[in-house]
């Protein structure tokens, strides 16, 4: 994986080599759960199954570079599920939906689906009385 870290926040994370589970895996799987949220989907995106990949979790230890990054992409993935169904309800259409998944992803999805929704709702409010 050649990725920068501003579009893979896992391409420059130190983690523990292994011999089954060497960093460029860990990163793709990392990656994969950052964009799917789905832990069984990831593992098999890298030739694993979801047992696999938890139980090499639980052996480096909940502190391990992997198991915080493990938590950071579940995190992530869902915060942008979050926004994709608020940018939805604030009556973004497909291209638009698009255009942000292009842009942004996770929290900062989050803020953006924040920032409209409070201009939205402020919009409907009318202006201030003085």
């Amino acid at each position: 994986m050649t990725e920068s870290p501003a579009l893979n926040p896992f391409a420059a994370r130190k983690l523990a080599p292994h011999p089954e589970w060497p960093a460029e895996r860990q990163r793709a799987f990392l990656y994969m759960l950052l964009r799917t949220g789905d832990v069984p989907a990831a593992a098999a995106s890298v030739g694993a199954s979801a047992h696999a990949v938890t139980c090499f979790r639980r052996s480096l230890g909940r502190h391990s570079a992997f198991s915080r990054a493990w938590r950071r992409a579940v995190e992530e993935a869902e915060a942008d599920a979050l926004a994709t169904r608020v940018l939805r309800r604030g009556g973004l259409d497909a291209a638009q939906l698009a255009r942000v998944d292009a842009a942004c992803h996770g929290m900062a999805k989050a803020r953006l689906a924040l920032a409209l929704a409070y201009r939205a709702n402020r919009a409907a409010k009318g202006p201030a009385c003085d």
